[in-house]
């Protein structure tokens, strides 16, 4: 397991950490400023966190919020609320197959299929 504060799953809204025994922080933070919308989505989180969660840190449009390891609705729910992502893991097949579509679809640097310019 990661140490103290150190992120374990990052998404383009925020990050999840070990935040202390037997607990995990949930730190979200909103990646644009549009006019009226960011505030609203702080909002939205901290009004639909479900129980077990207790908020630490409430600011105008960001925030910070903890619970249990073993709070399984509560982590679904922080992981949608950073909008995590899961990488996407390419067997040895795949990547030589997406690779030789690449080279077909693209010339790499100029050249024709003979290495001449």
């Amino acid at each position: 397991m990661a140490e103290d504060r150190e992120p374990i799953a990052a998404g383009r809204r925020g990050h999840i950490w070990v935040y202390g025994e037997g607990e995990l922080g949930c730190v979200f933070l909103p990646q644009y400023r549009q006019i009226g919308d960011v505030d609203q989505r702080w909002s939205w989180v901290k009004k639909r966190l479900p129980s077990g969660c207790r908020i630490t840190q409430d600011g105008d449009v960001e925030g910070v919020f903890v619970f249990g390891v073993d709070n399984e609705e509560a982590l679904a729910y922080a992981v949608k609320a950073i909008q995590h992502r899961k990488k996407r893991t390419l067997s040895d097949e795949e990547r030589e197959r997406l690779a030789t579509q690449a080279k077909k679809n693209f010339k790499l640097g100029g050249q024709d299929d003979n290495g001449s310019d």
